[in-house]
């Protein structure tokens, strides 16, 4: 399928999202660079557990999250978050790069299915709006992968956001990811970074 412009602004815009403080994760500060600075968000200081960072847009709140790689380490800091910011109800975001097999390098998708490869765990965002890109599903993995075997993305964090975020949103919590440099193809960290202000 192929791929339809979007932007965070879309994201955002859409009713599920409304007036509601918008919380993000990433695994990797070069994913959050882009992030903050479109949204101009600025550092916590006194945050020691992980890097984070929080601002506003268009009258959202925004918390942003850096969890380092792995799908322990994306609960724990989709959790510590949670708790940082007392419980307050907010929607979750997950966002990031992921390999697939074929995609353009940089093309935009949100998940509509979850898989914890290791566990074979399954969640199935509930999308109550229509999505301004393509769906995929996203394969979870403990390591790197460097065969993708099926048309999905794969990436090494999705299925420990959603697994945390999905006990404190009442909202569906839903992930968005890239493919990135991680192909069976001659790598693009250019046309990456290029794209991921527009994500």
């Amino acid at each position: 399928m192929k791929p339809s412009p979007h932007t965070i602004a879309d994201l955002l815009s859409t009713r599920r999202y409304n007036n509601t403080m918008i919380n993000l994760l990433t695994a990797l500060s070069g994913e959050a660079r882009p992030l903050i600075s479109a949204l101009r968000l600025k550092r916590l200081n006194e945050c020691r557990a992980f890097a984070c960072y929080e601002g506003e847009y268009q009258h959202h709140p925004v918390h942003l999250v850096v969890s380092q790689p792995g799908i322990l380490a994306a609960a724990t800091a989709t959790a510590w978050l949670q708790g940082y910011l007392n419980g307050l109800q907010s929607a979750w975001l997950n966002i990031g790069i992921a390999g697939h097999g074929y995609l353009p390098v940089g093309s935009g998708l949100l998940a509509h299915k979850i898989t914890d490869r290791q566990q074979q765990q399954h969640w199935y965002p509930t999308l109550t709006f229509t999505p301004p890109c393509p769906t995929a599903t996203v394969i979870s993995a403990d390591h790197p992968e460097t065969a993708y075997r099926e048309d999905a993305l794969y990436d090494m964090e999705a299925a420990g956001f959603v697994a945390a975020a999905s006990r404190f949103s009442v909202r569906a919590s839903w992930c968005i990811a890239s493919r990135s440099s991680r192909t069976m193809m001659k790598p693009d960290k250019r046309s990456w970074t290029a794209r991921m202000p527009a994500i």
